[in-house]
């Protein structure tokens, strides 16, 4: 297994190929929320706890 997750089996179809593809762009773009929502939660609670 690859770590970059680049790694693409040799017996996908063009159509397989392209939706994995839109799979990993969907993940990265959920894992950018994810720290987003995580930055965001880091820099709020400091502010909840001295209230």
């Amino acid at each position: 297994r690859h770590g970059d997750g680049s790694h693409v089996p040799s017996d996908l179809t063009p159509e397989e190929c392209q939706e994995l593809e839109n799979i990993r762009r969907r993940k990265q773009e959920l894992l950018a929320d994810i720290q987003g929502v995580m930055l965001l939660t880091s820099e709020s609670l400091p502010s909840c706890m001295h209230r």
